[in-house]
């Protein structure tokens, strides 16, 4: 999950974010059904360092965005949501909040109005000064 930018959600899915800066670093979490031990352990091995990462024991069943938006402290109206599945796209919808679809993700399946990202936009901090590469839906491959 990605803060939208300062402009608002809407035009933030549908551009390149601005670049990070000292005084603008967006905060980022991972959200997943995984267990704990083996979501951990895919970070790891992405090199991933989001600032919050919440498992399948944070949740009260499947996993919600709304323990991610209170751990982030950030409303529905100021994330932007990347996921590969059609639960992560409800996972959005029901909150209200844009949806990006993993298009780097084989699996991913593509929905008539989603937007596509090609590649993660942050994998470590280090790298927060890369942006979105977006596609429209009719560009998807």
């Amino acid at each position: 999950m990605l803060p939208a930018g300062p402009t608002g959600a809407g035009p933030a899915a549908r551009r390149s974010p601005r670049p990070v800066t000292p005084e603008y670093r967006r905060p980022w979490a991972v959200c997943s059904n995984k267990h704990p031990r083996s979501g951990r352990a895919e970070l790891a091995r992405l090199g991933w360092k989001p600032d919050i990462a919440l498992f399948s024991d944070a949740f009260d069943g499947p996993k919600r965005l709304e323990p991610v938006l209170a751990a982030l402290g950030l409303a529905p109206g100021e994330v932007v949501f990347v996921g590969d599945t059609a639960h992560d796209r409800a996972c959005a919808h029901t909150l209200g909040i844009p949806f990006g679809l993993a298009g780097w993700n084989a699996r991913a399946v593509l929905v008539a109005g989603d937007v596509v990202l090609t590649r993660p936009a942050v994998q470590t901090k280090s790298e927060a000064e890369s942006t979105l590469e977006v596609d429209s839906a009719s560009n998807f491959r």
